[in-house]
């Protein structure tokens, strides 16, 4: 990630019947949180800011390196191994959900 930037990377499980989007988040570590998708565009890997993420009821999306994320720019400080911070995610149906970020200085 390049200076002020880092991404979370999750698995959000949803339970219910129908699906439900994840349509935002934020983490007072840094000044702006965004959806993101990296594609492959012409060989080069390229981010595109989201509107939205699907997830499928009764289904899973996994936010990992190289696809979805949550994009984390302008930090406020410079985040350290092994500790953690809170994230708030907002979602369509489910609502807010509140989630621990541990801290880890490659991707899971």
């Amino acid at each position: 990630m390049g200076p002020g930037t880092s991404a979370i990377y999750m698995i959000i499980h949803n339970n219910g019947t129908d699906g439900d989007q994840l349509l935002s988040a934020e983490a007072d570590v840094a000044t702006a949180v965004e959806l993101h998708e990296t594609r492959m565009e012409g060989g080069t890997s390229r981010m595109h800011k989201l509107a939205a993420i699907a997830i499928p009821a009764r289904g899973r999306v996994e936010l990992r390196p190289g696809g979805l994320h949550i994009m984390l720019l302008g930090l406020r400080r410079d985040l350290k191994e092994g500790e953690q911070f809170t994230a708030t995610l907002h979602f369509e149906r489910a609502k807010t959900v509140t989630v621990p970020v541990p801290v880890r200085m490659t991707a899971p």
